[in-house]
């Protein structure tokens, strides 16, 4: 993945972020919950491709305290 697609999909992702937030805010839940789920996939899909970017060599322990090893975010 290039870096300007990998800044593509964090752009689209943030504004779907904040879209999201201003559809919470005014009740509008459904529409809410899309841009949200919208911004969950590019947010996975940049990930995915950022890891398997990732050197042999890159200690990949660093990251096992922020995900678990099915790809859910800790809470």
């Amino acid at each position: 993945m290039s870096s300007s697609v990998a800044v593509r999909k964090f752009a689209l992702a943030q504004a779907a972020l904040e879209h999201g937030a201003y559809f919470l805010e005014i009740g509008a839940d459904q529409r809410a919950a899309a841009y949200f789920q919208f911004a969950a996939e590019h947010l996975d899909d940049l990930a995915f491709h950022l890891r398997e970017t990732l050197p042999p060599s890159f200690p990949i322990h660093v990251m096992e305290g922020l995900v678990k090893v099915d790809g859910n975010a800790k809470g």
